[in-house]
Formats: C-alpha cells, structure tokens, sequence
C-alpha cells in the first residue's frame, strides 16, 4: 500500500550482503578481532554459516591495511578465486604472488612457492615493523584438496606446510588465517 512507501527506503538502508558490513554496525565481536590480528593469535575462524566470519576478516583487512607503515592485511576469497575447486590447491602461490605485487611487497608478479617466500622473507628483514597478515576466507575445498597426497610418496598438506613455515621462519610476522 502507498502508506507504507516513506519506509521502503529504510528498509534498504540497513541492507547489505553477507560479508560486507558497514563499520558503524561491527561490534560485538572485539576478542574475535583482535585474536585475528595478533601475531600469536588464532590460525583458524570457523562455524557454521551466516556467522559473520567473512565480515571478521573483511573488517580487520579494512581497518589495518596500511601499506605506508608496513602492514600488508590481505583478504582473499578462496572459493570465488577457485583454489581447490576448479584450480588446485598449490596454485595459491600464483594468487598469492599477484596479490603481494599488487600490494607492492613484490616488484614483480611471481608464482613460484619458494620465489614468494624468499622474497617475502627479504621484505620483511627490510624493517623489523612490518608484516603480512594473509586472511583466506572460504578455504574448506583449499584445506580439503591440500590434505589430499597426490601419491604414496607426497604427504598431505604440502601448501599448508609451507605456508605454516614461513610464519614460523618469520617469527610469524608473515601469518594466515582461514576461514571456513
């Protein structure tokens, strides 16, 4: 009815999609996010759907990206970018590679695994101040197809293992979360 017409915008107004959330309507969830952020905090963000994992990771990308200062917070969507999907697990280097070119950690795109970390070591020994805090949201087929060993002789995880190793080797200033 017609009388109803001054409120249809107000519905739309508080709309939005599932990982996108206004910064005036975060809060409430001040331990999840700073455990994100901390260098010894948490690895993994799980639970079912619509809980607000892909806003946690969004939001802390939004607020601490800051190149200028030597922090690289990036946000990368797994399952839209098909990495375990439709592309293989170990083709998160080439992902990875163009995402820190493009955040200007690499001068140049590369996809090599140990071209990525070497580099990412050497930018990260350039000033003890910065990091990288790699968010993987949507990585349940990424973890699922990585877990897998192609053969007898391959152990499972392998992209895992060297994403885990350099976090370690870099006193985890470099350090991913996932999501799922």
């Amino acid at each position: 009815s017609s009388d109803l017409l001054p409120f249809a915008f107000l519905a739309g107004l508080y709309s939005t999609n599932t990982s996108t959330v206004p910064a005036e309507l975060f809060f409430g969830r001040d331990q999840e996010y700073e455990t994100v952020l901390d260098r010894d905090g948490t690895n993994l963000v799980y639970g079912g759907r619509q809980l607000g994992k892909s806003a946690l990771l969004r939001e802390v990308a939004r607020r601490n990206h800051d190149p200028a200062r030597g922090m690289i917070v990036l946000w990368i969507d797994l399952k839209n970018r098909g990495i375990g999907t439709t592309q293989p697990a170990k083709d998160l280097w080439t992902l990875i590679g163009q995402e820190l070119h493009r955040a200007e950690v690499l001068r140049s795109h590369m996809s090599n695994q140990d071209t990525i970390i070497n580099h990412v070591r050497g930018w990260l020994d350039g000033d003890p101040g910065r990091r990288i805090l790699l968010l993987l949201d949507e990585a349940d087929a990424f973890l699922e197809q990585d877990g897998r060993p192609v053969d007898s002789s391959k152990n499972a995880f392998p992209v895992l293992s060297s994403l885990k190793g350099l976090m370690f080797d870099t006193d985890r200033r470099f350090k991913v979360v996932f999501a799922g």
